[in-house]
């Protein structure tokens, strides 16, 4: 209920139901879409260095910020014990850059679409994403 009052905060007028309705469901939608591609980046990455996805999932818990190549890399050498070879290391990096612009292509459609649906500019809602806890 934040995210949407400060949507109407923002546009200086209430949202009507349907609005709050179609703000409602591109949200939930988008919220599946980046918990698909965090279960595509760990069962990637968890096949490229021989671990379960539920093991990389405990290293990477929150689907919905970014994350470093590098600091990918080093959490799981951490837990393997052991430094990634050049193929784990390749396929590491690509499934977390994959991963890292799906998440800003998927943010930044729900702040179009609610945007639009709203009446505000996007980047206006990709501000207040945060209370989506995206």
């Amino acid at each position: 209920a934040t995210f949407l009052t400060r949507v109407e905060s923002a546009r200086g007028t209430a949202l009507t139901v349907a609005e709050k309705s179609q703000v409602t469901v591109a949200a939930q939608q988008t919220r599946n879409m980046i918990d698909g591609a965090q279960q595509r980046f760990l069962g990637a990455v968890g096949g490229a260095v021989g671990l379960d996805a539920a093991t990389v999932g405990l290293l990477f818990p929150n689907a919905a910020q970014p994350v470093s190549a590098p600091v990918v890399q080093k959490a799981l050498e951490s837990k393997l014990g052991k430094q990634l070879g050049g193929f784990e290391s390749t396929a590491v990096n690509a499934a977390t850059t994959l991963r890292n612009n799906s998440l800003t292509s998927l943010k930044s459609g729900l702040a179009n679409k609610v945007g639009s649906t709203g009446g505000l500019p996007g980047e206006t809602v990709l501000a207040l994403l945060p209370l989506l806890g995206l």
